[in-house]
């Protein structure tokens, strides 16, 4: 517990600017988003011990996780709210740091997180086709043949991503690989190099900071914050699959697209 503490602190600067602690100078949308990726990460992998990448079982060991499985339903539900939270925090985070300027002097950092946006998108997208239900598999086909188009490189990565020229057993099996090695490996060096360097330049940035802005520790009143808002988004996602359902339609029938 006491290393765990340490490691804490140390990704963290001593001393932050006292305005980065008021709601409005970030919205929490950086915390939000750690949050949001830790969830993903803890339900994945309960998740991860009942799914088969298989066409045959794939749907099948969804409809045990959803209706057999002990809060199965519950976990598949937080992980595709996390999921769509971490888009829509994760687009949002850009947004602000790029309309407050506060990339300037930190691109590097700017780069790192446009590296991660670009995961969450990639992610999302993989992970979309694991049920093997008739949305997914659509989805995926239409999006596959959106990526026919890019020039020059189009048609190499469709069958890159579909292996082959169509939607297949190993269109599932690349995705699960992806989904669950690949891009989770991709997470963990570019969410390190990114916090690496919120620590290394002193905290979160504004345009207009400069040397004789008020600072304070980061203990206790950063890790305050950063837990408050820990909360709020844990109880948000709590509480929005409470009360929602994450879609499942029939089986993938790729002779038979829906409407």
């Amino acid at each position: 517990m006491k290393n765990a503490i340490n490691f804490f602190r140390h990704i963290h600067p001593p001393l932050v600017r006292e305005r980065t602690l008021h709601p409005l100078s970030t919205l929490g949308l950086g915390v939000v988003c750690f949050t949001c990726l830790l969830s993903l990460i803890a339900t994945g992998v309960s998740l991860l011990l009942y799914y088969a990448p298989h066409q045959e079982v794939a749907y099948d060991r969804i409809l045990h996780i959803v209706t057999t499985l002990k809060y199965g339903k519950l976990l598949r539900t937080i992980h595709y709210l996390a999921a769509n939270l971490l888009l829509i925090a994760g687009i949002l985070h850009m947004a602000r740091v790029f309309f407050m300027g506060s990339y300037q002097g930190r691109r590097l950092n700017w780069i790192y997180g446009l590296f991660l946006l670009s995961l969450i998108f990639l992610s999302n997208y993989t992970g979309y086709l694991l049920p093997w239900d008739q949305t997914s598999y659509w989805a995926v086909k239409v999006g596959s043949n959106l990526i026919a188009y890019l020039p020059g490189i189009g048609s190499p990565l469709k069958s890159f991503m579909l292996g082959g020229e169509d939607i297949g057993e190993e269109t599932l099996i690349r995705a699960f690989a992806l989904h669950v090695a690949i891009l989770p490996a991709l997470w963990a060096v570019f969410t390190s190099l990114h916090l690496w360097r919120v620590r290394k330049d002193g905290g979160l940035a504004f345009s207009e900071e400069n040397d004789e802005a008020i600072r304070v520790p980061s203990s206790p009143w950063l890790f305050r914050a950063e837990l408050g808002i820990g909360l709020l988004t844990l109880s948000l996602l709590l509480a929005l699959a409470l009360f929602l359902e994450v879609p499942l339609a029939g089986r993938a029938d790729p002779f038979h697209p829906p409407n």
